[in-house]
């Protein structure tokens, strides 16, 4: 995406961060995220780093949008929690460098990552395919009823053989 930027790519740019939004953040990693905000104690370690990963991830994020929606992030940039030393406006930080996210060696957590993204694959599918049998026993039960249209023709002709107004 920096190179994007750098080379004036600003619709390189967009498309890459639509694409890590819509695919990696809120497909997945935002998707597994909120059980651990919704089910752990308010002052669980677990519910406070999901908390502040979020928010780590939105200020990279916002960092990154600046050129193309330089309002809108201006915006949620002044409604971020204030943090000691960050600078006023948006438009005068830096963007976000991979150590200042995950400090330290990341080759160990990258290594997990994988591995946890190659058995979501596994369980993805097992789950597609599960899917593709209940839709098809459902179509299998639902052929054995009168359509939907049908039924509500029924219905409407046995209101007006019966004299009955809608309310």
């Amino acid at each position: 995406m920096r190179k994007s930027y750098d080379a004036f790519e600003f619709h390189r740019a967009y498309h890459a961060l639509n694409e890590f939004c819509n695919a990696e953040l809120s497909a997945f990693y935002l998707d597994v995220l909120k059980d651990r905000l919704y089910t752990f104690a308010p002052k669980s370690t677990e519910r406070l780093s999901a908390q502040t990963a979020i928010w780590k991830i939105t200020e990279a994020l916002v960092r990154l949008i600046a050129p193309i929606l330089s309002f809108t992030a201006d915006e949620v940039w002044q409604h971020l929690p204030h943090v000691e030393g960050r600078e006023a406006s948006v438009h005068i930080a830096h963007f976000p460098v991979p150590k200042d996210l995950v400090p330290g060696e990341t080759s160990t957590l990258l290594k997990d990552w994988e591995y946890l993204l190659s058995i979501r694959t596994i369980a993805m599918k097992s789950l597609e395919e599960q899917r593709v049998v209940r839709t098809k026993s459902w179509k299998q039960r639902r052929a054995q009823f009168p359509a939907a249209a049908d039924l509500v023709n029924a219905i409407q002709a046995a209101v007006e053989r019966l004299g009955l107004q809608r309310a």
